[in-house]
């Protein structure tokens, strides 16, 4: 992120001399306010082009309201010992009724400047102080246009990446404990990374998506954006099936068989189902001919596990758990093996992806989205 900020960093300065420039270029003496058009420029200059277009509207509109509240004291003749708190606990509260934003902080403060600063030039210093940080704001918005913040593609796709990484980290360690069927439970902590990652993964798409509306290296990207987008939903179900599959390695009640209660063939069929589902996520292909091939992999495991499973001297409990496990790794399979140019059976809208309601290790919570 050095190399966006020093950008928007450059972008800011060029714009706040700009405004300066241009507020001297104001006729009358609205020139005498050119100090406020570079604070405009420094408002709204955000690392989006969206959100600097939204932070204008909004601190333009509470600004405005300010100035209007501040002249219906004038009107009252109201004394300053009165108009002072009067604008601003009202100015406070006419703020709340704005959705949350800049508009809300400018409503007070405008009121107050125009009251305390403007004084008996308040006429012009209101004009002069609106104009002058629309013009900031407005100078802002043109270099924020001209020059298009990074669309956050390469950003989101090291970020899935990283997801990919520690839930593929999780599932190998999972195959270790189950392979080993030891009591220990080195795989729970390590879950809490994936959780981390996943959060990582969300913001850096959000930003993504923010970044490209209205912006041309955005529209550039588009198909790319859209694929991560797809598979972050996909690494979404496969974070809370790998939670489900931990769970079943965590120690229940005697009746509730899990992982380590298989017999000893299961148990290394087992294992090495997980890993090939670890290698599948990590890979992750891109095209339908390796798709098929990892897919492929991981189904005749599972058919060799199932195998294991119906053939086992522990009967229904074999069979059971090993249905569970080979139903949670083929999904798994299913979500990693569809290439990322493929449109998933569900739709996917261009809003920000929603991050998942919870990971749970509660078995009851085992249903598909």
């Amino acid at each position: 992120m050095g190399g966006e900020r020093l950008l928007l960093a450059a972008k800011t300065a060029g714009a706040a001399t700009a405004a300066w420039a241009l507020g001297h270029q104001l006729p009358g003496q609205l020139d005498d306010y050119a100090y406020y058009a570079p604070f405009g420029a420094v408002i709204a200059m955000t690392p989006t082009l969206i959100s600097s277009a939204r932070s204008t509207l909004h601190t333009v509109a509470g600004t405005a309201v300010g100035i209007l509240l501040a002249w219906a004291l004038f009107l009252l003749h109201a004394p300053g010992w009165v108009a002072v708190p009067v604008a601003a606990a009202v100015g406070v509260v006419v703020a709340g009724l704005f959705s949350p934003g800049p508009a809300r902080d400018y409503v007070p403060v405008a009121a107050l400047f125009v009251l305390t600063v403007g004084g008996a030039d308040a006429g012009d210093y209101s004009m002069g102080y609106l104009l002058q940080l629309a013009l900031g704001m407005l100078t802002a918005l043109v270099v924020n246009l001209l020059i298009p913040p990074p669309s956050g593609v390469r950003e989101a796709a090291t970020s899935a990446e990283r997801l990919r990484g520690e839930v593929a980290a999780v599932l190998r360690t999972a195959a270790d404990a189950t392979e080993s069927a030891d009591d220990e439970n080195p795989e729970i902590g390590a879950t809490a990374r994936v959780r981390v990652a996943l959060d990582a993964a969300q913001d850096a798409l959000s930003w993504a998506q923010e970044s490209a509306r209205g912006n041309a290296r955005g529209f550039l990207s588009r198909r790319r954006l859209a694929s991560e987008r797809r598979q972050l939903i996909a690494l979404q179900r496969i974070a809370r099936r790998t939670e489900e599959l931990v769970d079943l390695l965590t120690p229940g009640p005697a009746a509730d068989r899990g992982l380590r209660d298989l017999s000893d063939p299961v148990r290394a069929e087992a294992a090495v189902a997980i890993r090939f589902a670890a290698d599948a996520v990590e890979r992750w292909p891109d095209d339908e001919e390796n798709a098929a091939e990892v897919r492929a992999r991981v189904d005749d495991q599972l058919a060799r596990l199932a195998e294991a499973a119906r053939r086992s001297d522990d009967g229904d409990s074999d069979r059971l758990v090993g249905m569970t496990l080979t139903t949670l790794l083929g999904r798994m399979s299913a979500g990693a093996t569809t290439p990322r140019g493929v449109t998933p059976p569900r739709s996917i809208r261009a809003e920000r992806v929603a991050a998942p309601r919870c990971l749970s290790s509660d078995r009851t919570e085992r249903r598909d989205p």
